[in-house]
């Protein structure tokens, strides 16, 4: 018997925005429906007429191709165009309260950033494991750097496995949420990189701009 495979698949609520602006842009003439309708197949034309369900499952390759369209008649081809996009993501979901525990140790302990910001992305982890149906998640410590890729230092990071699935468009999104999240509770700027080892993997890395902090 030959298993089945799962269809990789993003949750409504993360692919909302982006059908809400590609329809928003279709309605001002912004974007030609007949071009966008051209580059959509006959799912996501659907979707962009009656809107996402928040709580169904949609492909993968619904979130990508509503995204080329968005990327050169909303970002211009910008190549920092959906690093934007995921940093909004992030700060509706600081606004929404996903994060409380954090701002409370915070308070605790102000001096303690880093350790807070490996709080965060632990947060940001189960939010993931609820929006994406495939891809695993774990925390890098300095130490699993170390072991890792046999670098020294005091990087944090985040590692995403089972990730065949993941487009570029996508994991520079994913990269803008994680540093809005990083910087929001470190409190000073971060730069985040992002390595491919394995068609499979991704690996982002932390450091900050100022002092490492805590």
């Amino acid at each position: 018997m030959t298993a089945k495979v799962k269809r990789a698949s993003i949750k409504g609520v993360a692919i909302r925005s982006a059908v809400a602006d590609l329809r928003r842009l279709i309605d001002a003439d912004a974007v030609p429906a007949s071009v966008a309708f051209d580059l959509l197949t006959d799912f996501e034309r659907l979707l962009l007429k009656r809107g996402v369900d928040d709580e169904a499952w949609y492909p993968m390759g619904c979130y990508d191709r509503i995204n080329r369209v968005l990327l050169e008649h909303d970002g211009g081809g910008a190549p920092d165009y959906f690093q934007k996009r995921g940093r909004a993501v992030a700060e509706r979901v600081i606004a929404a309260g996903a994060f409380k525990q954090v701002d409370f140790v915070r308070r605790i302990e102000p001096g303690a950033a880093v350790e807070q910001v490996v709080l965060n992305l632990r947060v940001a982890g189960t939010l993931w494991m609820g929006m994406f149906n495939t891809g695993t998640w774990r925390v890098l410590s300095s130490a699993d750097f170390a072991a890792i890729a046999g670098e020294a230092g005091d990087s944090i990071g985040v590692e995403i496995t089972d990730a065949e699935d993941f487009s570029d468009m996508a994991v520079q999104a994913v990269l803008g949420f994680i540093k809005r999240l990083a910087e929001e509770t470190a409190g000073s700027e971060v730069e985040v990189g992002v390595q491919r080892p394995a068609a499979g993997t991704l690996r982002f890395r932390f450091r900050w701009l100022e002092p490492a902090p805590g």
